[in-house]
């Protein structure tokens, strides 16, 4: 049983649900993160919370007593094209037939980040995946697998240096950055809807086997790093 909370949006309160919440809130900082960057975006960033609000209070009219998912997601939808929002016809246009939400191809340089949302341990191998132009990792996995047992620690070595560098793709900007996709209203809609359909791949059995492999081998390189060190102090030797 979800939990309800209720939210104020532009004045008005409303029932909502507390993974709508979360899409929703996404939805509302994405877009007032990337319009305050532009002259005039902190307009448009009202503007869309104002509108927001104006859908959920006419569906609230209509007899919904609490904001779900599908309601989140219908209203993102509707909305379209953030950039559009003194357009006449914003957010009442027919769907163009065919559409997808799928963020628009503009391409852009390819940004290198763990991907929090396909890992085994840090999301390493999901990030190269994206940053050498593909999306499964699965090929990255069995070539650090393969590698770990022929580099004498030194492939397990730069997997934890890059777990630690290398930042982790937390919000839509970053998720598009990752892919190599430009950042801008309608991208970060729709990678925000196809974010909360995201089917969780920590429980796949296949990633539970690498998460297990992979954690035999850090631990065996770990302790084999920390006797060999042990070993070069003088009266901490090993006999």
């Amino acid at each position: 049983m979800k939990k309800n909370i209720t939210i104020n949006l532009s004045g008005q309160l409303y029932a909502i649900d507390e993974d709508a919440y979360q899409i929703l809130k996404s939805y509302l900082d994405s877009m007032e993160s990337y319009f305050l960057r532009q002259e005039g975006g902190d307009e448009i960033a009202e503007d869309i919370k104002n509108r927001v609000s104006e859908l959920l209070w006419e569906r609230k009219e209509n007899g919904q007593q609490a904001v779900d998912i599908e309601t989140v997601k219908a209203i993102i939808k509707q909305i379209g094209n953030p950039s559009e929002i003194d357009d006449t016809n914003y957010g009442h246009g027919p769907e163009e037939p065919g559409k997808t939400n799928t963020p628009t191809q503009e391409k852009e340089k390819r940004h290198l980040y763990r991907d929090k949302q396909d890992k085994i341990l840090g999301g390493v191998c999901s990030g190269l995946a994206y940053y050498f132009g593909g999306q499964d990792p699965l090929p990255y996995r069995i070539g650090i697998l393969a590698l770990a047992f022929l580099s004498q620690g030194i492939i397990p070595f730069i997997y934890v240096v890059m777990w630690i560098l290398v930042p982790q793709a937390i919000t839509p900007e970053d998720r598009l950055r990752m892919k190599g996709l430009e950042v801008n209203g309608t991208n970060l809609s729709e990678q925000i809807l196809i974010d909360s359909q995201t089917a969780p791949t920590k429980n796949k059995l296949s990633h539970k086997i690498f998460r297990v492999i992979m954690w035999i081998l850090l631990v065996t390189f770990i302790c084999t790093t920390t006797l060999i060190f042990i070993n070069f102090i003088p009266g901490l030797r090993f006999m």
